[in-house]
């Protein structure tokens, strides 16, 4: 059994999921691109695709996996994304209770994917623009009677740009995960982790 799709573009609208973990709402989504899946051999490809909506846009090249043949790279492509982090954590909010914590802002960013032998490497890079992390303040409590308490969410992390930078690796034989190198630069913070093998240095402030 083989599929086979070219030119392909999908609309759907007013998509809402809902169960104890999720609540996804979106307006609209498309997809957009070509695929390619060969069922005998678990193959599957891509030379392009786009998914786009309003919390989160996606566009992957080369995408290529395959399946279970022999091959030294079974595994590989490239993606860009933009997402809305607002949106994005309200995909996990409850109806019924109100998140201790609201992320905002956006993240631009880049993956790249590939297998050599037994081991997949992934690199991603990340820009986020105007991010904001608020907290929802405590209710008052009769110790605090008297005593003007913050009300709604508080603003407890600001930063008008971070970038993030990180390389990982998968082995498949043992089945473990290990970041080799994670980088996050802001205003005000400055931390960078490499493999215990290299140096690293330990978050430090970096306020002006």
């Amino acid at each position: 059994m083989a599929f086979e799709a070219t030119n392909t573009k999908l609309v759907v609208t007013n998509l809402r999921a809902v169960s104890p973990d999720w609540n996804i709402n979106e307006a609209r989504i498309e997809f957009a691109g070509d695929a390619r899946w060969n069922g005998a051999t678990g193959e599957l490809a891509a030379n392009s695709a786009q998914l786009v909506s309003s919390t989160i846009a996606i566009g992957a090249k080369g995408i290529h996996f395959g399946g279970n043949q022999p091959g030294a790279s079974n595994l590989s492509g490239a993606a860009a994304f933009r997402t809305d982090l607002a949106r994005l954590a309200s995909w996990r909010r409850s109806p019924a209770q109100p998140p201790q914590y609201q992320p905002s802002g956006e993240f631009t960013g880049n993956i790249r994917f590939a297998q050599q032998a037994g081991r997949i490497t992934g690199e991603i890079n990340a820009t986020g623009q105007n991010v904001v992390l608020t907290s929802l303040a405590a209710p008052a409590t009769p110790a605090s009677r008297g005593v003007p308490a913050p009300t709604g969410y508080q603003t407890i992390w600001q930063e008008a740009k971070v970038t993030l930078q990180g390389a990982t690796g998968y082995d498949t034989a043992t089945d473990r995960l290990s970041f080799d190198q994670f980088q996050i630069q802001s205003n005000t913070l400055t931390s960078q982790r490499r493999r215990p093998n290299s140096k690293s240095s330990p978050p430090s402030p970096n306020a002006t």
